[in-house]
């Protein structure tokens, strides 16, 4: 049989990389993060500071420091989830 592994590695600093560097050359005037822990953080101030807005899709425990800096904030509840798969 087939033996399979998946491994994440630096899968947060590859798209804090993205989101830096997108917003510093102006490709970007909105973002829309799925996350709660804060190793989004420094990302987002630069991406805030290059005047794009930041809109964060969070579950119920996320990480004070990521709620506090994004622009928007929607919890990912089930009757949201719900309404969107219709």
């Amino acid at each position: 049989m087939y033996n399979y592994q998946f491994e994440q590695k630096m899968v947060d600093a590859l798209l804090s990389i993205d989101l830096v560097h997108a917003s510093l050359k102006g490709k970007t005037t909105h973002v829309a993060l799925v996350a709660g822990e804060s190793d989004f953080v420094p990302a987002i101030e630069v991406a805030r500071s290059e005047s794009a807005s930041v809109w964060l899709f969070h579950g119920s425990r996320t990480h004070l420091d990521l709620w506090s800096v994004a622009d928007e904030r929607v919890q990912l509840t089930n009757q949201f989830v719900s309404g969107i798969l219709r």
